[in-house]
This record gives C-alpha cells, structure tokens and sequence, in this order.
C-alpha cells in the first residue's frame, strides 16, 4: 500500500478535528432534561386562594390512590473518594459545569443552558458508590402522595418532607429495595 502523502495525513487530521468540534456542538446543546422524559397527563387540581373558590364541596386534597409518575430524572448523586478527579473529568471531558460546592464534602454539576441547580453530584465517600437519584413529579402534592405508596408498599421511609437550602428543590427520600 502506498504511503499517503504530508498533504493527506493534514487533510485527514482537519476532517478528524472538524468531526470531534461538530460532536462537542451538537453536545454543548444537548439538554439534560430530555434524558429521561415521560408523557405524563396531569389531573387539574382546583385549590382555593384568596379571592378565589376554585373548589367547593370536596375535598382539599388529592386522592390517596392517585398514580404517581415522574415526568424526568432532575439529578443523581454518586460517591466517590476522589472528589477533584471526578469533578475534573465531568467539567474538562464530559462537558458539565461546576455550580456550587462545599468545601470537599459534595461538589454539584450541571449542564449548558436549563435551570436546574445541578442534574449530577458527588459526595466525598472512603468508596465509590451510588447516593440517590432524584425524580420530578408534577407538583409538590405528588412528592408527598408517591412517597405514601411507597410507604404503603413496605419500603422504608428517608428524610423529608423538605426543601433544599442549596437547588431549593422540594424532596422526600424514600430508600430504595436494594
């Protein structure tokens, strides 16, 4: 086989670079709430507020057996005893950005563009090791409704009902089978 010229090995190294700058783009667009999405069609709850009877002669809450689904992954956590390597390779190679940390105990990262506070984490741990994940639902009654199932159905309760100082996001941990 023919060597191939210094003039095609440059051509050939251009059209690599090109191809690797046309996947980071089409990354750096890539929005981390379609990572997990489900059709979800929410039942209309009618709330009182000042001003506004909105619901009259039934009840003020929704029904305990109402299905719960979520609608996407917001975020997960992981583990690990290696903190600053892990936050290095989630910003430098996969992408992510760093959006708050404290100290080295928990650094959170998220994605270009959205509003969520972070869609990744990690906890510094003597292991490497799966925390949580977390999953939306349609509104905060949801939360507390899916929560009671799973309680309901054996699994053993967490922490919460809450709200997070650092994403602000509303959680109820529920511990997970395994």
């Amino acid at each position: 086989m023919p060597r191939k010229s210094g003039k095609e090995d440059v051509g050939r190294e251009q059209r690599k670079e090109k191809k690797l700058t046309e996947v980071a783009e089409r990354y750096a667009r890539f929005s981390w709430r379609d990572l997990v999405r489900v059709t979800h069609d929410f039942e209309e709850w009618k709330i009182n507020n000042p001003g506004h009877l909105n619901r009259a002669g039934v009840p003020g809450h929704p029904k305990r057996d109402v299905q719960v689904r979520p609608t996407r992954l917001g975020h997960a956590l992981r583990f690990t005893p290696q903190m600053e390597k892990m936050v290095d390779f989630y910003t430098r190679v996969v992408g992510l950005r760093l959006s708050d940390r404290a100290q080295d105990i928990v650094a959170f990262m998220r994605g270009h563009g959205g509003s969520d506070h972070h869609v990744f984490g990690f906890i510094k741990s003597d292991r490497p090791g799966f925390h949580h994940a977390s999953f939306e639902v349609g509104n905060v009654d949801e939360i507390g409704m899916g929560a009671c199932r799973l309680l309901d159905k054996g699994y053993k309760d967490g922490w919460g009902f809450g709200r997070h100082v650092i994403g602000s996001n509303y959680f109820r941990y529920v511990r997970d089978p395994w």
